[in-house]
Order: structure tokens, then sequence, then C-alpha cells
């Protein structure tokens, strides 16, 4: 099921979702190697972990904006 939050939700405050180093890393390592387990990602998950990558249109469910902290960057 893709979900275009972006079109549907036209009508009410912006809900941004926050991306965390922690999100980042997850996402990030395991398109290099295999750093979440394959058992532990649902069936439903085509694209394993990229799925949750909501900045992408072809993921699970997608959003064109986010919320980045200064506080999360790794400077």
């Amino acid at each position: 099921v893709n979900t275009n939050l972006t079109e549907t939700q036209n009508d009410y405050a912006r809900f941004l979702p926050a991306v965390s180093g922690f999100y980042a890393t997850f996402i990030g390592k395991q398109r290099f190697e295999e750093y979440v387990l394959h058992k532990r990602i649902p069936k439903n998950f085509v694209n394993d972990v990229e799925s949750l990558n909501f900045l992408d249109p072809t993921a699970q469910f997608y959003y064109k904006w986010c919320l980045y902290s200064a506080g999360h960057a790794a400077l």
C-alpha cells in the first residue's frame, strides 16, 4: 500500500515526521549490508527497510516534507 500523505492531508496543520540519526543509520546502512536482519522486516515491505523512507515516492507512505533538528545533526 502506497499512500501519498501530501495529497490527502492538505486541509490540516502540517505534521512533519522527524528524521533522526538512528533512522538515517538504519536506512543508510541497510543499502550496503544486511544491517537489519531480514527476519525482522515485515513481509509486506517490498523494498526492505527502504519501504520506510517516507521521502521516497515509492515507499510504503510518502511525505515530501520532513523535520530535521540541529540537535540531530552529527557535526
